[in-house]
């Protein structure tokens, strides 16, 4: 989520490590307020603690930067989702300024920070840079290198309050 907000708010706002830590320990503060950070630590974050700490960051950024972060989970209650429709909504959200994607792969969360014809370019805490659309998938596949899980997907966009 860090990674997000400071892919949203570039290149107007520099959100250095100092302004990251200060969003985590934020953030940190409120899953401690709720008796949840060791739910959070154990269990990991699940799309509902993740609206939660969105919602969070939104009321940190609007007292901090004046800025809004708003999100939407455009597949969160849809049955079926086709990889083609997904791939499509990330991309064509992805053009306008201050936005930015998370999404859940079968390990963790990641943020899509650009899309291109071929891969999807991401701000990822464990390395990773980039997934070409050709290996995505939401099925077990053991062809293909990523997977992504559509109900999960944040589209996250940071405007002026």
């Amino acid at each position: 989520m860090i990674n997000a907000t400071r892919n949203c708010l570039y290149p107007e706002i520099r959100f250095n490590s100092t302004r990251a830590r200060e969003l985590f320990e934020h953030l940190l503060c409120y899953l401690h307020e709720q008796d949840i950070l060791y739910l959070v630590n154990y269990e990991g974050t699940t799309t509902a603690r993740l609206s939660r700490l969105l919602k969070v960051a939104d009321t940190y950024l609007q007292e901090e930067y004046s800025k809004r972060l708003i999100y939407k989970k455009p597949f969160h209650s849809k049955k079926k989702v086709l990889l083609q429709e997904s791939i499509n909504t990330i991309k064509e959200h992805l053009k306008a300024p201050n936005t930015a994607v998370i999404l859940s792969t079968n390990e963790h969360w990641t943020v899509a920070r650009k899309a291109t014809n071929k891969p999807l370019l991401f701000s990822d805490s464990d390395g990773s840079s980039f997934a070409l659309i050709r290996n995505i998938t939401f099925e077990e596949d053991h062809n293909k290198t990523h997977k992504f899980i559509p109900n999960s997907l944040f589209l996250i966009r940071v405007e002026d309050v």
